[in-house]
């Protein structure tokens, strides 16, 4: 059975979006793990790799460096990330299959 990876994408942005969207309003701005943002950064990436009509609607690549690194953190908060999910999600579902 062949996964398209356009299904695939959005099923990992799927789960981002539902995790993110089940944070309190009141730790929204609070950072967002390393490893979150690392996953991220890898799927815009190949998102962009696949489908070069999108490369410059994508979002920029978030920042893994930075003083929040040392404890494991992004310089990101839920809030951001969950926007440019979105976006992400939103561009992917232009694309037909």
């Amino acid at each position: 059975m062949t996964i398209a990876k356009k299904a695939l994408w959005l099923a990992k942005l799927s789960a981002i979006q539902s995790v993110l969207s089940a944070v309190p309003e009141r730790d929204k701005s609070k950072r967002v793990a390393a490893t979150v943002v690392e996953n991220f950064n890898a799927l815009v990436a190949d998102v962009g790799k696949e489908i070069p009509e999108l490369r410059d609607a994508l979002p920029q690549q978030v920042s893994l460096r930075g003083e929040f690194m040392r404890i494991g953190q992004a310089d990101i908060s839920f809030l951001d990330l969950e926007i440019l999910a979105e976006q992400v999600c939103n561009l992917l579902k232009l694309v037909e299959s």
